[in-house]
């Protein structure tokens, strides 16, 4: 029988956009290649940030393949919009949630040969339905694309906030998250610390970072301005704690050492009362924008405050590969694994910090050396070709660990 997509949205544009992987199930798998159902929060728009670049990445790697994706979270989306975010080859099983994943992977069953999913929190959603219906999993190669250890950026919250530090509770966060990959053939992270975790514990790991080409027709230092910071702003977030200390700590410090207050553009969705605040004549908010290359052009730093964080924050890798040098949080820069002081500049405090902005503002000769530095960087760790290949090669069962 013919599967009905659920989906939702007023154009008819809508149909045509959602392929039909039930053909798939006459015509049998083209040149071998698995089919794969991919769970993950929801379609990973680019300008929501946290980890949705690389969901969309890892789509685009997959577009020759039949692949569905099945959002746990937001199961609402135009099909405009879905398909301004994820190849039109990729099947979007919207409408369902977790209440209609066990009547989904009934209709599909035997359908799929690789379950990937992506992030702590939909293993943990998938879980008791993988112990009361193994059946629907069997034949399943489960894969969880961990991304990175949430409990490491929630222990180290507690401790940039100040909050009581339990050495014990702190532990069992990280053994429990890691716990969840049991059952799955492989893990996939971000960082080799990450992978560290998941390998003690017996795991097949693989690091799948990031892809980005460098853009090296980017322009010079000649003729820029003002500081720059990309990201979404949650309320409560690493992005928004970061931003608002260096607002209240880096800021004042770098107008006292500049002829000049710098302006601050700030780019991407704003949910935080605390950052709109402060904007006005110094700091000015521009919300989401469609392109960012003419922001990174113009501006001469790049910010990235971040104080508490998982994984390699990928926001900073795009910056680099278009071009714009970074100061960064000394945690960022140790995430990235790149020569501090070279591919980027790192700060453990706001004097510092505000130092390194202010050399990369009035030194040429420093910026264009940490711009070319950084490219370097980019091309040895981001190559998109690496990046596909190493996602398909496990996706076949045949990734190196």
């Amino acid at each position: 029988p013919r599967v009905l997509l659920q989906h939702l949205g007023e154009d008819s544009a809508y149909d045509e956009a959602l392929p039909s992987i039930t053909l798939a199930r006459a015509q049998g798998r083209p040149r071998g290649l698995p089919r794969v159902l991919m769970i993950d929060n929801e379609v990973p728009h680019r300008e929501r940030g946290g980890g949705r670049p690389r969901s969309r990445l890892m789509l685009q790697a997959l577009k020759e393949w039949q692949v569905t994706l099945f959002p746990l979270l937001v199961t609402r989306e135009h099909g405009r919009a879905v398909y301004a975010a994820i190849p039109r080859t990729v099947e979007a099983a919207l409408g369902h949630g977790p209440a209609g994943l066990e009547d989904f992977l009934e209709t599909r069953r035997g359908l799929y040969d690789v379950l990937l999913v992506s992030r702590p929190n939909n293993l943990a959603v998938i879980a008791p339905l993988r112990a009361r219906r193994p059946d629907l999993f069997e034949g399943l190669h489960l894969i969880y694309d961990a991304e990175a250890l949430f409990a490491l950026r929630e222990n180290l919250q507690d401790e940039v906030l100040g909050r009581p530090h339990d050495p014990a509770l702190a532990a069992a966060r990280v053994e429990q998250e890691v716990a969840l990959a049991d059952g799955a053939s492989d893990v996939l992270v971000v960082s080799d610390t990450d992978a560290s975790y998941f390998k003690r514990a017996g795991h097949r790991t693989h690091i799948l970072s990031h892809a980005i080409a460098p853009r090296d027709a980017a322009p010079g230092a000649y003729g820029r301005r003002g500081l720059l910071f990309v990201g979404a702003l949650p309320a409560d977030s690493p992005n928004e704690d970061g931003l608002l200390w260096f607002i209240r700590e880096v800021l004042p410090r770098l107008n006292a050492l500049l002829p000049e207050p710098p302006q601050l553009s700030i780019v991407g969705i704003c949910l935080s009362e605390a950052i709109a605040a402060q904007a006005g004549a110094q700091i000015k908010l521009l919300g989401v924008q469609d392109e960012l290359e003419p922001h990174y052009d113009s501006a001469r730093v790049f910010i990235a405050p971040v104080r508490f964080a998982g994984g390699v924050p990928a926001k900073v890798i795009e910056t680099a590969a278009h071009g714009l040098p970074i100061v960064a949080s000394s945690l960022l820069v140790q995430q990235l694994g790149w020569q501090d002081g070279r591919d980027i500049l790192g700060a453990q405090d706001a004097q510092t910090f505000a130092e390194h902005v202010m050399r990369l503002m009035q030194d040429d000769g420093a910026w264009q050396t940490q711009q070319r530095s950084a490219w370097d960087a980019c091309r040895q760790r981001y190559d998109p070709d690496v990046f596909g290949t190493t996602l398909r090669q496990v996706l076949r069962g045949m990734g190196p660990a």
